[in-house]
């Protein structure tokens, strides 16, 4: 029997038959340790990137002009209109 089998069978043996592990699942016992605190770390990392990235960011302001009519009521008009407006005074539509 090769090696992959023989660890699969005694890890699986280790996860779900034994309340404590064995002398020899101490070293994969402190590697978890090792990878929860690694990948804690990295995660807090990430969400502290995403928070300031978004604290910086400005929403942009949104005007809607409709109404319950689909077409022929005048909306495109408006809009055109609206947006020259604001390219007018400085703004960007």
């Amino acid at each position: 029997m090769s090696l992959r089998p023989r660890l699969e069978r005694r890890l699986i043996a280790l996860w779900f038959d034994r309340p404590t592990p064995p002398w020899w699942a101490w070293p994969l016992c402190l590697l978890s340790v090792a990878t929860r605190s690694v990948a804690k770390r990295r995660r807090d990392r990430i969400a502290q990137a995403r928070q300031a990235r978004h604290a910086h960011a400005k929403r942009p302001r949104i005007v809607v002009v409709g109404n319950l009519i689909v077409g022929g009521s005048g909306k495109t008009p408006i809009c055109m209109a609206l947006a020259q407006g604001l390219r007018d005074r400085g703004w960007r539509a």
